[in-house]
């Protein structure tokens, strides 16, 4: 299963969301995750302050422009239970812009390897360079207080022009009181609300390069219940998800491996490349 954690600004906690998400479901709900950061500043490794050259636009730049294919694994990094495919910071990201049908092939791919495939996405690339719908992922969207105040966000909200889960994040009662004004709209297991937290940001600011983040003081606040009970709503969606079975694809596209048996009894006809099968034109 896909999930793209998105937002239509910047500034909501949706990297720390994110990664926060993906270690309760690897670690609490006993998945296998893969964290992948599809932002231009590489918030991931920054945050968690990781060094790797392991990079996405390894995979995906030279396959763009006629090169070999990288395996998947040798560009990954481990982190605690959970696997990180890192961004990239350069200045226009050829793995969404011109090769965009890549990146799809390869969440695929990733999506058929891991339980969960947790995305960490601006809402514009999400809908416009990756036609998400196709990969059928399940969007998660960071919203602040402050945003709830915009006409164009309480339209959405009402209205269900947000699909998937909605997770208003730094609640602050005293400054917002009328959160059950908005609850009371919304079926309970699709609406979330994240108190402002100075214990969890404290803990995200001081991670230390050689244990990463203190995970055992953040299960403590009441902002990773609230993360559990995403967690535990995802894995109840997930088998609407299920995965596409493998296949076979042939040598220009992402994923390449021969068929195991070469004998052919009765000549059929040709099967549709990988990226054909998932509806993509190149």
């Amino acid at each position: 299963m896909i999930i793209s954690v998105t937002s239509k600004r910047g500034g909501t906690g949706r990297t720390s969301v994110a990664i926060i998400l993906a270690l309760n479901l690897a670690k609490h709900h006993g998945k296998s995750v893969c964290l992948v950061d599809l932002k231009q500043s590489n918030d991931i490794i920054k945050l968690l302050k990781l060094k790797t050259s392991a990079t996405i636009d390894n995979l995906i730049t030279p396959l763009g422009f006629g090169g070999e294919f990288t395996k998947v694994e040798d560009n990954l990094c481990k982190y605690d239970a959970i696997d990180i495919l890192p961004g990239t910071c350069i200045q226009l990201p050829t793995y969404l812009y011109k090769s965009s049908n890549y990146v799809l092939a390869l969440l695929q791919y990733l999506s058929q390897t891991f339980d969960f495939v947790v995305l960490d996405i601006d809402d514009a690339m999400l809908y416009e360079d990756l036609k998400s719908k196709q990969l059928g992922m399940y969007p998660l969207h960071v919203l602040d207080q402050n945003m709830l105040v915009v006409a164009e966000y309480q339209e959405d909200m009402r209205t269900g022009g947000l699909e998937g889960l909605i997770l208003v994040n730094k609640v602050n009662d005293k400054v917002f009181p009328g959160r059950s004004e908005y609850s009371k709209n919304f079926d309970t297991k699709s609406l979330y609300f994240l108190e402002d937290s100075l214990a969890v940001r404290n803990t995200l600011n001081r991670v230390d390069r050689r244990k990463g983040i203190n995970f055992t003081a953040i299960v403590k606040t009441g902002f990773y219940k609230e993360i559990d009970r995403i967690g535990t709503r995802l894995i109840e969606v997930a088998p609407r998800f299920e995965r596409v079975e493998h296949t076979y694809v042939d040598k220009n596209s992402l994923f390449y491996e021969p068929p195991k048996n070469k004998q052919v009894v009765n000549k059929k006809p040709a099967k549709k490349s990988f990226l054909a099968r998932l509806g993509i034109r190149r």
